[in-house]
């Protein structure tokens, strides 16, 4: 399987020019989520620890670390960087042992 958003499928044949859209389509999602998307999260992720609830700012990183996780090197940017590893880091350093 060829890495980020690329997948090898056998037997499953698209005209270039659907392939085309599609890869079209995907850059306004993921531009949507960078600019819709990735704010609302670290806003809410911003209230989260003002009040102490972490268990609730964990969930809203894992949200935020799965936003990028297939993004192509190409479409990676340094705030898109920036957000993916601050997201790992809390959740690796932090998230054990909380409980709802």
């Amino acid at each position: 399987c060829a890495p980020g958003w690329e997948a090898n499928l056998l037997g499953l044949d698209a005209e270039e020019d659907l392939v085309t859209l599609l890869v079209e389509e995907t850059g306004k999602i993921r531009d949507v989520l960078r600019t819709q998307a990735r704010p609302i999260i670290e806003r809410w992720i911003a209230f989260g620890l003002r009040k102490n609830e972490m268990l609730k700012v964990a969930v809203l990183h894992a949200h935020s670390a799965l936003l990028w996780r297939n993004i192509s090197e190409a479409d990676l940017t340094p705030e898109i960087a920036v957000s993916f590893l601050s997201s790992q880091l809390f959740l690796a350093t932090r998230s054990r042992g909380y409980s709802g």
